[in-house]
């Protein structure tokens, strides 16, 4: 059990950060698709993967917050943000005339490249 990553979204990731933030050293890497909180991130030993919709107002005004915590704790923190895509892409990959489409294809590799960067 020494490679453990989580891959979470909404309030997945809500309960992933909880988890980590009482379990530091069990997670070797996080993708989360659309975090949307701003918590202290100080208990957080995993680089962070967050991917979020463009289209997702409520939950993108928390990605300046939470990169700013990240990078001020000295933590691994990689955002993408993808244009059109509204909040919950990758469970509604038929919505919003493509852009969530496009955004899992996109999405979906950048997991998978965090995953294997972190966990080999």
């Amino acid at each position: 059990y020494r490679n453990i990553a989580i891959v979470s979204h909404s309030m997945g990731s809500r309960m992933s950060h909880a988890f980590m933030a009482q379990n530091p050293g069990d997670i070797k890497a996080w993708a989360a698709l659309g975090l949307g909180g701003t918590e202290t991130y100080a208990g957080i030993k995993a680089p962070v993967l967050e991917l979020y919709g463009g289209d997702d107002a409520r939950v993108n005004a928390t990605v300046g917050p939470a990169m700013a915590k990240m990078k001020e704790l000295g933590k691994t923190f990689v955002e993408h943000t993808y244009p059109g895509a509204g909040h919950g892409f990758l469970r509604a990959q038929d919505g919003r005339d493509g852009a969530n489409l496009a955004a899992s294809r996109r999405a979906w590799p950048a997991t998978i490249g965090h995953l294997k960067k972190y966990l080999e």
